[in-house]
Parts: structure tokens; C-alpha cells; sequence
């Protein structure tokens, strides 16, 4: 049988169905942030975000939640909904069922040990995002057995490879549309023109109407 976490299956939200307006017309926006937490970047997302009323996902990296738990359970006092992206940034594609359970079974142990008191919206940890967006015929079912269910995005700046702010900003003002997930990064390297990026973006999408809320919907 499947470990009982797969009962609650049902429950949770397909990211292939967020709205893509609020109640009153609004477009949203759905920001996600992975590879951190970061000491050095993290905490100034945080500050940045607070100015617009952002609210974001953050897919973190286990061992990155283990070496900084103050900073796990600070993105959760502030409302954003974390996730897992596995314990360290590993393949999940050709992984085996036990490979898979602790790249990221053993990361939502961890986000819930140091931040799960402080879910707003769910107990639980319910979206992984595959490193590198690689993934094989059996992730989405290893997913699901944890109660999960994998996570990729629609618009992607790639802001890791650093090919500086205004690029990434135009790439993000230039492909948006009301209902899309964005991938950027607050973690695994030099996150500075990721900042940056964001410090243009978030006012010009804001004047746009744009609201930026948590990919998780009950």
C-alpha cells in the first residue's frame, strides 16, 4: 500500500489551474523563488517584496533550510508559502522511489520542523519543483505517494545565468500574462541582478494592475 500521505491527494491544488485573475478582476501573478534560502539574498527579496504586498513561493533547498532555519521560518511570518526543491539540488529524473523519498521527503521534513507552526495556508508541504525541470514517468507519482505534486512554470528569465538586470526584467515584462508562474532564484549563486530585476519589475507590474500572490490555492 501507499504511504497513507497519498489520501490527502485530492486536496492538493493544480498548479496547471490558479487563477489567473482575483474575485474583482485583478491579473495575478505568481512569483516563485528557488535554490535559497540565502543569507545574503533572501532576507533583501524579503524587503523588496513587503513594498508591493507580494506574496511569493519559495522552493528551497534542504540543506540550505537546515543551515538556516531563522531564515525558513522568517519567509513564513511574512506569508509566503515554502516548498521543496529537493535536499541538494539533486536529478529527480532516474532517481529510484527511495532516492526520490529522501531528496524530498527528508526537505519537507526539515521546512516543517523549523516553519510548519507557521503555515498560513496548509500544514504541509505540497508542491516540489525537479531541479533543472528534469523529471521521468515515475516523479509525478513518487510526488503524489508524499502527498505532493510537482511544480514547473511558464515564463523563465533565467536569472542564474546572470546575463544582467535589465535583461531579466525585460524578459519577465515581455512575456507576462495574467495566471503565469515565473521562475527566478534567491539562492545557489550571486543573486544581486535578480534583485535588481525585481526592483524594476515589481512597480511596473504593479501599475499594470498585477496583484503577486502564493501558487498554493486551498
Amino acid at each position: 500500500p501507499l504511504p497513507a500521505a497519498a489520501e490527502t491527494i485530492t486536496t492538493v491544488p493544480n498548479p496547471d489551474d490558479l487563477p489567473s485573475r482575483t474575485d474583482d478582476g485583478q491579473p495575478i501573478l505568481y512569483l516563485t523563488f528557488d535554490d535559497g534560502p540565502s543569507p545574503d539574498w533572501t532576507p533583501v527579496l524579503l524587503d523588496l517584496l513587503d513594498q508591493y504586498d507580494a506574496r511569493v513561493t519559495f522552493f528551497n533547498v534542504g540543506k540550505s533550510v537546515k543551515a538556516h532555519p531563522e531564515l525558513v521560518r522568517e519567509c513564513a511570518t511574512r506569508k509566503h508559502y515554502i516548498a521543496d526543491h529537493t535536499w541538494d539540488h539533486g536529478d529527480l529524473g532516474g532517481m529510484t522511489h527511495e532516492q526520490f523519498i529522501s531528496e524530498v521527503g527528508r526537505t519537507r521534513d526539515a521546512i516543517l520542523q523549523v516553519a510548519g507552526d507557521l503555515f498560513n495556508l496548509d500544514k504541509d508541504v505540497r508542491f516540489v519543483r525537479p531541479p533543472y525541470g528534469s523529471t521521468d514517468a515515475n516523479t509525478r507519482q513518487y510526488a503524489a505517494d508524499l502527498g505532493m505534486t510537482v511544480v514547473l512554470w511558464n515564463i523563465d528569465p533565467q536569472d542564474w545565468r546572470r546575463p544582467g538586470a535589465d535583461v531579466i526584467a525585460n524578459h519577465i515584462l515581455s512575456h507576462v500574462y495574467p495566471g503565469a508562474i515565473v521562475l527566478s532564484h534567491d539562492g545557489g549563486g550571486d543573486r544581486s541582478q535578480t534583485i535588481e530585476a525585481y526592483q524594476m519589475v515589481l512597480p511596473q507590474l504593479q501599475d499594470q494592475g498585477y496583484v503577486f500572490r502564493n501558487i498554493f490555492v486551498p
